[in-house]
Order: structure tokens, then C-alpha cells, then sequence
């Protein structure tokens, strides 16, 4: 799938019904990158704060929150089973 997003909405999310090994993680990208003039010196440790992608692991029953305007596209399910997920996303209303 495409790097995307997800306008008009606050909050999405992915919950995995079923994820078999190899089925695809979900990316998520950085909105930051055609911004920073310089990355961390080689010897920084990477992690989910300083990465220009971020990998999250599909597990059946894990509810994965972001939001709306962070990129994001799926791996290719290798597996030879399919891959189950309810896709959702929150948006509010200014009531007045």
C-alpha cells in the first residue's frame, strides 16, 4: 500500500484480528524529514524518537493508535494466511 494519510480525522488506528508471521507491519513515516539539516552523529542510537521510519509488528489483539496526519503504508502479507484488521478513525465536532 501507498504511503498515506488520513484527512478530516483526529485519531486512526489499526486493531489486528489475525496476523500471522510475515503478514506485513505497518511503517510509519516522519512528516519531518524534508526539514532537518542534519541528521544525529553515527555513533546516536536510533530509536523510535530520532528514526525517519518506524516499524510496528502486527500481534492478533493489538490496537495500534497515531495520528491522523502521521504517513503511513502496510508491508506486502507474505504469509499463506490473510490478514485481518478493523481500520477506524476519530474525528470531532465542534458543537455550538
Amino acid at each position: 500500500m501507498l504511503l498515506h494519510r488520513h484527512p478530516n480525522s483526529l485519531i486512526s488506528a489499526a486493531y489486528y484480528v489475525e496476523a500471522p508471521a510475515n503478514c506485513g507491519r505497518i511503517m510509519f513515516e516522519t512528516p519531518l524529514e524534508p526539514y532537518r539539516m542534519s541528521d544525529f552523529p553515527r555513533f546516536a542510537r536510533q530509536t523510535e524518537f530520532n528514526a525517519k521510519r518506524y516499524a510496528v509488528e502486527p500481534v492478533p489483539g493489538r490496537l495500534v493508535l497515531f495520528p491522523s496526519w502521521l504517513g503511513h503504508h502496510t508491508e506486502t502479507n507474505r504469509s499463506n494466511a490473510e490478514r485481518m484488521v478493523i481500520s477506524f478513525n476519530v474525528a470531532a465536532r465542534i458543537k455550538r
